[in-house]
């Protein structure tokens, strides 16, 4: 095989498998339930968004009755979502209650 070839062929490879890895999905992001702060418009909300991609309204955030940094709603709900998930994902948020 010529220089030409050997080269030609080993950037083929290259490339292909670039393109491989980055069309991998990423499980730590697409899988499994996830918590996540999210505003709407003025207000910060928790959801919750489960492994067949529906999504929940947990809690919305409004007060500002909290010590710094947690008077700033975005701050608070950020926090408590990734609570949330932490929880969620070491095993000790078994459930989620609703009551209407």
């Amino acid at each position: 095989m010529s220089r030409l070839t050997k080269n030609l062929i080993l950037a083929v490879v290259t490339v292909l498998s670039g393109v491989v890895t980055t069309n991998q999905p990423s499980y730590s992001y697409t899988t499994g339930t996830r918590f996540s702060c999210e505003r709407k418009g003025d207000e910060y909300f928790t959801f919750l968004r489960t492994e067949d991609s529906k999504k929940y309204q947990v809690m919305k955030f409004a007060s500002t009755d909290f010590p710094p940094p947690y008077n700033k709603i975005r701050n608070r709900c950020e926090e408590i979502s990734s609570r949330f998930q932490r929880s969620y994902d070491n095993g000790t948020l078994k459930k989620l209650l609703s009551v209407d």
